[in-house]
């Protein structure tokens, strides 16, 4: 993303915290709305191990959010860490309205209210940090910029879970613990033929057979996706994604067997 890019979507989201931007929020992230989906979210299989040890502390990752509800500092990080991957494999995007924090199990959404203005949003925990002393969360750069702490850098806040124990349970009978296969995504292609150019290069230069073409429909649109799996455990994924980078493919992000079942047709 360029400069003039981001200077753009700075001057969207200010004006869009002032309520300025009401015909233009397509451009914006939306904040996250509570619901049934957002009170309790399946564990990531990655970035929640039960303790880890960052910057020589040791920390230790709660097993629910449920009853969360903590006073803290929040602080905030954004075109460093922009478009590399979180704790859990999405893509960070600053102008998306996510979070970070060191204990918390990851997906889960919390709300964060800034105690110095009274602001408050529901965002999205999907990576581990801060590990600054005395910081509790780290959210993205347009959550900062909603809560009206960007330019100072860090605020008081207050953490609370969203999580509710009926949601809990309710979801847990509907999708119990099971373990996912992995893909890794290599392109996204308008053409079928580029689609299967890549998945070519792909296997060959892998050595392996791992690489297909699926498509999807998107905004109406036909388009042709190059995936790599499935993947059986994280070791192998992880084993794979150190391959596809080595090999070029520095842009792989991964898909969970839910998403890859319900949104893609086996082309070959």
């Amino acid at each position: 993303m360029t400069r003039l890019a981001i200077a753009r979507r700075t001057l969207l989201l200010l004006a869009a915290s002032s309520g300025l931007l009401a015909g233009c929020s397509h451009e914006i992230a939306t904040p996250w709305q509570p619901n049934d989906y957002h009170a309790h979210q399946k564990k990531s299989r990655y970035g929640n191990p039960r303790a880890y040890k960052a910057k020589g502390k040791v920390y230790h990752v709660l097993p629910t959010a449920l009853g969360y509800r903590k006073r803290g500092m929040a602080s905030w990080y954004g075109r460093k860490f922009h478009g590399k991957l979180t704790s859990t494999r999405e893509v960070f995007d600053m102008y998306g309205i996510t979070a970070a924090s060191p204990e918390l199990p990851i997906p889960c959404f919390v709300r964060v209210t800034n105690l110095r203005n009274h602001r408050s949003l529901i965002v999205k925990v999907n990576d581990r940090g801060p590990f600054a002393r005395h910081r509790l969360i780290d959210l993205s750069y347009a959550a900062a910029i909603r809560l009206g702490y960007a330019k100072r850098g860090t605020a008081p806040v207050l953490v609370e879970s969203i999580e509710r124990r009926e949601a809990s349970r309710t979801l847990s009978r509907l999708n119990p613990p099971s373990e996912e296969d992995i893909y890794w995504q290599t392109g996204v292609f308008n053409l079928y033929s580029h689609a299967e150019k890549q998945s070519r290069r792909v296997n060959r230069r892998l050595h392996s057979h791992k690489a297909h073409v699926h498509e999807k429909l998107k905004h109406g649109r036909l388009m042709y996706q190059v995936t790599v799996g499935p993947l059986h455990t994280l070791r192998e994924s992880d084993r794979m994604y150190a391959r596809l980078k080595q090999h070029g493919f520095k842009q792989a992000i991964p898909l969970s067997r839910d998403f890859y079942d319900t949104s893609y047709r086996h082309l070959g």
